[in-house]
Formats: C-alpha cells, structure tokens, sequence
C-alpha cells in the first residue's frame, strides 16, 4: 500500500505534511484542487511500513529529507500543518538545497518554545489515554466548523494508539532552543505562514524577528484550515509560486527545478 498520493506534474512541486494524529487525507481537498496547476505530493508521515520506526520530531524529518532525496523530486515548497509545520522548519534546516519555499499552517510554535509538546506527550503515556487531547478541541474548533470536520477529527483521535500519539511528540524539547533559529533560516527564502482566528504562535512576534515572513490570517476559521477553507488555501499557494518566482535569493535552486 502506498503511503503517498502523487498528482499533478508542473512544477515546482508541492510537498504536503499533515499534523499530529492526522493523515494525508486532511490534505486531500487541497490537493485536489492545487493538482490541476502543480504536481502534488501528499505523503503520510507515519506510514505502517516499519513496526520499529521512530517518530519523534527529528526522526520524522529526517524521513521526509530522505523522502525526497529518494525520489529525487527537489527543490520543493514544503507546505506543513501543525506538527508538519515544524518538520517542514526542520526539513529545510537539514537539507536546505531541495526546499525553494515553506508554508505553515498554524504552526504550534507556542507549545513547540514553552515545552507544551512534551509535557502533553508525557500526561499521555502516563495515563496511556487521548482524554487529554478533548480539551483541545475549544481552540481547535469554531462555531463555523463544520460537524464533518469535527467528526473527522474525532475519528483520527479513536484510530491512534496513545503510545504512538505521545511518541509523535517525544524529544522535541530541543525546539525550546532551536525555534528561533529554524525560523531565522526559513526566513531567508519564501516564506509564509497563515493562521486561523486563535493562532498557536505569536503573529506579532513573529514580526519582530523576521524580514520577510508573509503572515496570513483567515477569520471564522479553526485550526483545520485546509479542511475548512481549502480554496482560500489553494489560492494562497498558488500566489505563493508567484513569491518564488520573483524572489532573487533562490536563483540556483530554481535552475534545478528545470532539470
């Protein structure tokens, strides 16, 4: 069984990362209506392939990175959700090369620089239960989300093992230090990130430290925003080829692209 979707065939090519607890599938809508203009490539980061593989943060980039070196499908615009987010960040810090831009969807960097993340891995293999994750829900949902929505979300969290969910989190306590640093380097090249109506990061921080970080919000939305408005989405990325078109930095990588 495959572990990833691959559509479309103009480049540059897009290269999907779902977030914690999730699958490829929260990127499908998306997906669907990008793959007519670019080639897609939704790929599952936890794929059921090895019993054995790690899943904490930097073991998940690193299977990202050789994921594409694999396929030999770089340079790529990574577009992360969530965890996904932040291997994207990682995946660009690691093989800078074959990224030519990265879009965050509500990226966690709140939990990722204050040690949320492995505290919330911890209460979850001590009480080996996702209970604790319910109490996301009021940040992760809205009024306007969709019962649909709601409901997927819900049946991933039944689908997951709570070993696996607080392992997807594990070691990530280095982030507290590197965060700054991952976001400097993304900086350097196209840039965006767009956040829903409660944000899991600091838009006005994040404006302070960086130079050419596009930050996007979209209103009446919840933390699934490629599922609830994955035409406004769409849109986004689509004018974000026209960022890595004109921007100057990335005139070699964008040479590779034709070969």
């Amino acid at each position: 069984m495959s572990f990833y979707d691959d559509v479309g065939d103009v480049a540059p090519v897009f290269l999907f990362l779902h977030g914690w607890l999730q699958d490829r599938t929260f990127w499908s809508p998306v997906v669907d209506l990008l793959a007519n203009q670019h080639r897609c490539i939704n790929l599952d980061l936890f794929p059921k392939i090895d019993e054995k593989m790690d899943m904490d943060p930097k073991s998940s980039a690193q299977l990202v990175e050789n994921f594409i070196e694999e396929l030999k499908i770089g340079p790529v615009i990574l577009v992360g959700h969530d965890l996904g987010a932040l291997f994207a960040l990682l995946v660009n810090e690691y093989c800078s090369d074959n990224v030519l831009g990265l879009v965050l969807i509500d990226p966690p960097l709140d939990g990722a620089t204050n040690g949320a993340m492995g505290t919330l891995s911890t209460e979850i293999s001590n009480s080996n239960s996702l209970a604790v994750v319910e109490s996301l829900f009021d940040r992760w949902f809205v009024d306007l989300t969709s019962q649909e929505i709601r409901e997927k979300v819900r049946l991933m969290l039944k689908s997951i093992s709570p070993a696996d969910a607080a392992e997807q989190f594990s070691k990530s306590d280095f982030l507290q230090k590197e965060m700054g640093n991952l976001i400097a380097e993304a900086d350097k090249k196209p840039f965006m990130i767009v956040w829903p109506e409660i944000p899991s990061g600091n838009p006005e921080r994040l404006r302070e430290i960086t130079y050419f970080l596009r930050q996007e919000p979209i209103a009446d939305t919840g933390h699934f925003l490629q599922l609830e408005k994955p035409e406004i989405i769409t849109s986004l990325l689509r004018a974000f080829v026209d960022d890595v078109d004109r921007d100057p930095r990335i005139n070699e990588l964008r040479g590779k692209i034709q070969n």
